[in-house]
């Protein structure tokens, strides 16, 4: 099950999130075959004052924030993950009017023995759907 978080800066309105998700949703399926309703999508607001460059001499205007973390099981191959990454970042910067230079995004894979669903690693799922 996919976990993308949108960790942000700047206020999106409702309208905004809902068609960034309706379009990650459609992005996840045509890529991965993600069935409906396993994409899980959080947005995390990070207070203006929350950034090191207001803190920092000098730093009077706090920098805009976009970072897209993806959360993955292991196996996907480069050009499944890369497709992710170039097209989730495009939809955030369309979707966000941010510049798309100015997008992060952190791909982090899990192994299936560190995902657990229900209490139970999707290691031990696997090896019970092979019985």
């Amino acid at each position: 099950m996919p976990m993308l978080e949108i960790i942000h800066s700047d206020e999106f309105s409702r309208e905004q999130k809902k068609t960034f998700a309706a379009s990650a949703m459609a992005i996840f399926q045509e890529v991965l075959s993600t069935p409906v309703g396993r994409l899980r999508l959080f947005f995390q607001p990070i207070a203006p004052d929350s950034s090191i460059e207001d803190l920092l001499p000098g730093g009077d205007q706090p920098a805009s924030m976009l970072v897209l973390r993806l959360t993955l099981l292991t196996g996907r191959p480069d050009d499944k993950r890369a497709a992710l990454i170039g097209r989730l970042s495009a939809l955030a910067a369309e979707c966000f009017t941010f510049p798309l230079v100015e997008v992060r995004f952190a791909l982090i894979e899990i192994e299936p023995a560190n995902w657990g669903i229900g209490g139970v690693t999707v290691a031990e799922r696997q090896r019970a759907q092979a019985k």
